[in-house]
């Protein structure tokens, strides 16, 4: 019989996040390109909310449809 173990919540400053995922993405390989530090530095010193990072990745990155 083996004993579940629960997983211990863990709770991150903004830096903190924006270092991890940084490093992650580094760890799987792919590289962090100067305007998604720029907008995680952004988020880190509560320029920019979350919801405004996603609404400026999405016009970044989707096409509009014809």
């Amino acid at each position: 019989m083996t004993d579940s173990v629960e997983p211990t919540p863990v709770s991150y400053t903004p830096s903190e996040a924006s270092n991890l995922a940084i490093a992650a993405a580094g760890l799987a390989g792919l590289s962090v390109s100067d305007s998604v530090r720029n907008m995680l530095a952004r988020l880190d010193r509560g320029e920019l909310t979350e919801e405004q990072a996603i609404a400026e990745i999405k016009a970044r990155y989707t096409e509009p449809l014809a």
